[in-house]
């Protein structure tokens, strides 16, 4: 596999992601419950078998 990847966005370690998955969370709920504004997407990425759904999975727990 290239090493030679495109990078969109902050790469970030698994606690610089709960912390922003928390922000996002709380900001998406209360802006949906305010104003029916609907939620902002997230789209995590990286290399296969590195954590990234177990990640969400225990999160949203």
């Amino acid at each position: 596999m290239s090493e030679d990847l495109l990078l969109y966005g902050s790469q970030l370690d698994s606690q610089q992601l709960e912390s922003t998955l928390e922000h996002l969370f709380e900001t998406n709920l209360k802006n949906e419950a305010a104003n029916g504004e609907r939620p902002t997407p997230i789209c995590i990425w990286g290399t296969h078998g590195i954590g990234k759904t177990r990640l969400v999975q225990d999160f949203v727990k």
